[in-house]
């Protein structure tokens, strides 16, 4: 990545983040616009960071994520640092409590703050999640978001610029 890129904030299944310098060499050296039907975690448009971008998604929960960094940067830091803290020694039994109640607001179309904290939360822990059941010890494999301030307010601004209303 380039100095100037900012990292996706979540893995993503078909993430370009391998491709890129393919892509790259295959991008021409100007245009005007950038469209990125299928934005997924980012990878591209994160690298790439045009100045006229519009990115989209066929998951709402992801593009409610991207817009809730983009307008509440600070309520979405403290949301998933909060859920991240309160995880406790049955991580396992927290990750199942917390995709529920994921899915619930999912299926009401709740989205706001919290389904975005969710929706990185449970992206981040899901693959841990399987690697703890197959080893029976799910406790050993915590991980930690804890996101800097700095870096989500670059994002933050980033994405004010490439979403249109």
């Amino acid at each position: 990545m380039s100095n100037s890129s900012i990292a996706p904030f979540v893995k993503w299944a078909g993430g370009k983040r391998q491709l890129l310098p393919q892509i790259k060499e295959r991008m021409p050296e100007q245009y005007n616009n950038y469209f990125e039907p299928f934005v997924g975690g980012g990878a591209v448009t994160f690298e790439l960071l045009p100045a006229n971008a519009l990115i989209n998604d066929i998951n709402k929960a992801l593009i409610n994520t991207y817009k809730q960094i983009q307008n509440v940067p600070k309520a979405f830091l403290k949301a998933v640092n909060k859920l991240d803290e309160e995880m406790g020694e049955d991580g396992k039994e927290y990750y199942y409590f917390l995709r529920e109640y994921y899915n619930d607001k999912l299926m009401k179309a709740e989205y706001d703050v919290e389904l975005a904290a969710l929706f990185v939360f449970i992206n981040k822990h899901c693959l841990m999640v399987c690697i703890g059941l197959m080893a029976k010890d799910f406790s050993m494999y915590h991980i930690t978001i804890v996101v800097g301030h700095r870096w989500m307010k670059r994002l933050s601004e980033k994405l004010r610029s490439i979403f249109r209303r």
